[in-house]
């Protein structure tokens, strides 16, 4: 998981953040509303994770010297847009896994990139 986790939601706009030196941590409760706190598995270092969640819009954000990707796109999270935004000092950028096949042996993939610089 990332240090910004975007998990089991959809329909939402991560704009105009800046996440940089993040570094891997240990599982721990975390808030989900005012009356809940759940476990939540240890970070690996992401910048951003977005995992079984549909409708992100990643934009105008920038991350920087990571221990692991800059954003991973994982578990089956579809309708993913990541725009205008700047990633540097890093040799892994981005993890995409979002292909999970069905009973029907369909395959939900629908990731979008675009003017996101790369250094």
């Amino acid at each position: 998981m990332g240090y910004d986790t975007i998990q089991r939601v959809s329909h939402v706009i991560v704009h105009g953040i800046s996440i940089h030196n993040c570094i891997p941590s240990l599982p721990g409760r975390v808030a989900s509303s005012f009356g809940h706190a759940g476990k939540r598995e240890g970070s690996d270092g992401d910048a951003i994770s977005v995992f079984a969640s549909s409708d992100i819009w990643i934009d105008h954000c920038s991350s920087a010297r990571c221990a692991d990707g800059l954003i991973d796109v994982i578990h089956a999270s579809t309708g993913v847009t990541i725009s205008n935004n700047y990633f540097t000092d890093h040799d892994k950028v981005s993890k995409y896994n979002i292909c999970v096949f069905f009973s029907s042996n369909i395959c939900m993939i629908n990731y979008q990139s675009h003017k996101t610089l790369l250094e």
